[in-house]
């Protein structure tokens, strides 16, 4: 890893390497107002001299006086380099730490197969060992997942049967098929097994990846030696698949690439958002709480709605909630909607939303609005051609999305699908189990 320092100015920027890794913006004093990763450094740096910075964004930069480089050997090295920085100097724009935020981690659990979680800050307790905070959810999924691949691990406690994941080698060894060995010298050699994989996981986690290639070179060395020729291919294929991963280009992840803070972007997509409303006649003077709904269905039975929230442009997914749709009568999304914007509204603890966008067209706007002494602007996301539905009166007019606004909608949008989508297939397990 390869550390340099730089003063804050475009000229500056251009010497910085183009390789992979994570810079960090420091005061005069010193101290580090914020860590970011990137694909390219140079270029990474380079954008926060464009000159179309947002507010809380050229503020970070004008308080900065240096920028530090760490460059690594790949992608995803960077991503979990940034994570412990993160957490070991918690700079103060870096807006994943703030509480309210419920930033991810990864835990590691103390039990006698231990296991890996993904989990929200309010859910650490007082688990010590644990990494992060990550971006995002769906990213550390693709790092556990992607992991998993390398060095099987278990995600559920011991059971009366080997998991699914077993037969598929991603659970291998699986502890329930270790509890049921009857061989004690076996038992022991494949517990041996699960505990070294997740040692490796650890180890990767922690950095050490370096470390843990050359232990895999050495161990498939010495098999060749003892001429366990087949226990040595496998050992190559684990090689071979972590090398994978530690490669430059690994393009699983998704790198943010607009120079300014999440707080300065979230504020422009309001701001966009508002201004398209009020041309086109929707006047909403506050835009701070949005609610979004989709109902997801399989050809009309085992109906669920979602309801996503953002509060300032991000979510808060703490205000999320889901419905069961409870009427018999409820065939269509017409039906669905108009009962869960009915209870939505009937439910005073929540508080009021300043707009509500429904996941849909005319058909879903046209339900959402007729419900009983409703006051909040309703609009719809039609999908085909990422259009704004607003009713005027009795005329629906489609309004062309575009820039800061579409990124916003798209995201409420593609979050309520997500929750409703899930909440339906657990209804369908649940009704498939009382099947059975």
């Amino acid at each position: 890893m390869a550390k340099s320092n730089f003063f804050i100015n475009r000229l500056s920027a251009g010497k910085i390497s183009t390789e992979s890794g994570v810079y960090l913006f420091k005061t005069i004093a010193g101290a580090i107002l914020y860590i970011g990763k990137a694909k390219n450094l140079r270029n990474r740096v380079s954008s926060y001299f464009s000159g179309n910075l947002e507010y809380k964004t050229r503020s970070m930069v004008s308080k900065a006086n240096s920028v530090e480089t760490l460059t690594v050997g790949s992608e995803f090295e960077a991503m979990l380099l940034e994570a412990r920085l993160i957490n070991k100097f918690r700079p103060k724009y870096n807006i994943e730490l703030r509480d309210d935020k419920s930033p991810i981690y990864i835990v590691a659990t103390k039990d006698t197969y231990p296991l890996l979680k993904v989990v929200r800050k309010k859910d650490l307790n007082q688990l010590k060992l644990y990494w992060g905070p990550f971006l995002s959810a769906r990213e550390t999924r693709i790092i556990l997942k992607t992991l998993r691949q390398v060095f099987p691990f278990s995600d559920h406690k011991v059971t009366a049967r080997p998991c699914i994941y077993s037969q598929i080698g991603l659970c291998s060894p699986c502890p329930s098929l270790i509890n049921q060995t009857a061989d004690a010298k076996k038992r022991l050699a494949l517990r041996k097994l699960y505990l070294v994989n997740f040692r490796r996981v650890k180890n990767i986690l922690n950095g050490k990846l370096r470390f843990v290639e050359k232990e895999l070179v050495s161990e498939m060395k010495n098999y060749s030696k003892a001429q366990e020729f087949e226990a040595a291919g496998e050992v190559r294929n684990k090689l071979v698949l972590f090398q994978s991963l530690t490669a430059k280009q690994f393009l699983r992840f998704d790198y943010f690439e607009n120079p300014n803070l999440r707080e300065d972007i979230a504020q422009r997509e309001i701001s966009e958002l508002k201004k398209l409303l009020l041309f086109h006649g929707v006047n909403v003077p506050v835009l701070s709480r949005i609610e979004c709904f989709d109902i997801s269905h399989l050809s009309g039975t085992n109906a669920a709605a979602s309801m996503v929230v953002f509060l300032d442009g991000i979510a808060d997914k703490s205000s999320y909630r889901r419905f069961k749709i409870r009427s018999a009568s409820a065939k269509s999304d017409f039906d669905s909607i108009k009962e869960v914007i009915r209870r939505r509204m009937q439910n005073t603890s929540w508080s009021l939303p300043d707009l509500i966008i429904m996941d849909g067209g005319k058909p879903q706007v046209s339900a959402a609005t007729q419900t009983k002494h409703l006051s909040v602007p309703v609009v719809g996301i039609a999908k085909r051609n990422e259009t704004l539905v607003i009713k005027k009166r009795d005329i629906y007019e489609e309004v062309k999305l575009a820039g800061f606004a579409l990124n916003l909608v798209q995201k409420m949008r593609d979050e309520a699908h997500r929750f409703a989508r899930n909440y339906h297939h657990k209804l369908v397990e649940m009704l498939l189990k009382n099947i059975k």
